[in-house]
């Protein structure tokens, strides 16, 4: 996550969706967001609010030699108008893969 939404007063709810294409045939795919938005955050001049929106897509491999090697992409964003932070965009790569040591 980008925001911390911990702020003096803040109020905060999250919403999230997560789906399993298995059950549509195609074990290994996932999907999902998060949504989660902060108000009523303590100011002098007026009412500061903030919001994070995080997509993702992700495959697991389900057999063959790489079996369990994973792959994860998201897409954050960050809006707010607090004062000292600004707006943030970041997308990431996910890649695992573990190996058996014993």
């Amino acid at each position: 996550m980008l925001g911390r939404f911990g702020a003096a007063g803040e109020s905060a709810w999250q919403a999230r969706y997560f789906y399993n294409f298995a059950a549509a045939g195609v074990p290994g795919l996932i999907a999902g967001m998060h949504y989660t938005r902060g108000d009523n955050i303590k100011s002098l001049d007026y009412e500061r609010k903030e919001f994070e929106r995080i997509f993702f897509l992700g495959y697991t491999l389900q057999s063959g030699p790489l079996k369990d090697f994973s792959v994860m992409v998201t897409k954050s964003t960050y809006r707010t108008n607090q004062t000292g932070l600004r707006d943030q965009d970041e997308h990431k790569v996910f890649i695992k893969y573990e190996i058996p040591l014993l």
